[in-house]
């Protein structure tokens, strides 16, 4: 992995939780936090996604069956973890990540990522995050589709065009198409295609571009945020270009500075970026119950959330990188050595694995 890349990983993780903080605070202590500052984070996840999927497959030979096997191992067990302990909470009389009420439909959807209109109207999975995990997993089966075209740059082209296809056809059905239909045929699926070809660029261009233009694409990026935060720009309708197009700039940036020799060593944020998948999973889960705490232990005012939210962020940082490194890695490393042994077991002797 480019360590720039999981660095920033750390960095979009930290901006959604920051996100999801400011409304838990209005609610318990009368703060107006109502930026949409942190919601971009899921696009930067998005393109490194696109970025990780060409750069990590370039030199492996894989069939589509072992690329779903390792997708699946390394998204859904901790997915379906994080569903079920909302599922508990909700059993116990909470109400986790704003779930109000679910359907035994829902979870099966919830399970299998696919997306549905939820019981208590809400267009997300019981954890409402997944609805980021629906893309990803939907751009996972375009891409593995496609592993038997041997060359990085058409297996890129090939990808690119079936998602842009996807995109456009999905502009003549109109909004009252089914939802399932609307999600798939979003133009966000091509934060994915832009983050393949910075894949391909940057296995193919060994040219050093230097430091400044890195932080240059990085400035260019936030500035463009910056901009649309002042002008209170809208990102429903135009997210792809809102906050797409600046989060490739920003990827951009982190992968030009790695190929100059700006690289990040500190090992506590590349171990925040590592812990980034567990983070955006669980720290709702977190949050939401230490700001009642404190809402509840200390005067709910407004003045008293700047103490709240530094000690929340910080505490949600620490318990899921203990998750990660507690629950993620040892799971995440059984069921790839346990997928392995069965591959191998499943191939016939003189076979090679693919």
């Amino acid at each position: 992995m480019v360590a720039n890349l999981q660095a920033l990983r750390g960095i979009a993780a930290i901006t959604i939780l920051l996100y999801h903080l400011g409304p838990m605070l209005n609610r318990r202590f009368g703060t107006d936090f109502h930026s949409d500052i942190g919601a971009e984070g899921v696009d930067i996840f998005f393109v490194i996604s696109g970025f990780v999927m060409v750069f990590a497959y370039a030199q492996k030979e894989r069939s589509a069956w072992a690329f779903y096997g390792e997708r699946v191992i390394r998204i859904a067990p901790l997915y379906w973890m994080a569903t079920l302990a909302l599922i508990v909470l909700f059993g116990l009389g909470f109400r986790p990540n704003g779930l109000q009420d679910y359907s035994l439909a829902d979870i099966v959807t919830s399970f299998v990522f696919y997306p549905k209109v939820r019981l208590d109207g809400e267009k997300a999975p019981i954890l409402s995050l997944g609805w980021t995990l629906i893309y990803e997993m939907f751009f996972y089966l375009v891409f593995g589709a496609f592993l038997w075209v041997r060359s990085t740059r058409d297996r890129v082209a090939v990808v690119s065009a079936v998602l842009l296809v996807v995109v456009a056809a999905g502009s003549l059905f109109g909004p009252d198409s089914p939802f399932a239909l609307r999600v798939y045929t979003n133009s966000i699926v091509l934060e994915f295609v832009a983050g393949c070809w910075l894949g391909y660029w940057y296995l193919s261009q060994p040219r050093k571009l230097g430091l400044p233009v890195g932080v240059a694409f990085v400035a260019a990026g936030l500035a463009v945020l910056s901009i649309e935060y002042y002008l209170q720009v809208s990102s429903s309708e135009y997210r792809i270009v809102t906050y797409g197009f600046p989060a490739v700039l920003v990827v951009t940036g982190a992968l030009v500075a790695e190929r100059s020799g700006a690289t990040t060593c500190n090992s506590i944020v590349l171990l925040v970026g590592a812990a980034s998948y567990s983070m955006y999973l669980f720290h709702p889960m977190l949050l939401q119950p230490f700001v009642n705490l404190a809402a509840k232990t200390m005067a709910p005012e407004p003045r008293m959330a700047i103490v709240v939210m530094p000690l929340a962020a910080v505490t949600a940082v620490v318990v899921t990188v203990g998750i990660h490194l507690g629950l993620e890695v040892p799971l995440t490393r059984w069921l790839r050595n346990l997928w392995d042994r069965e591959r191998t077991a499943r191939i016939p002797e003189g076979s090679v694995i693919s």
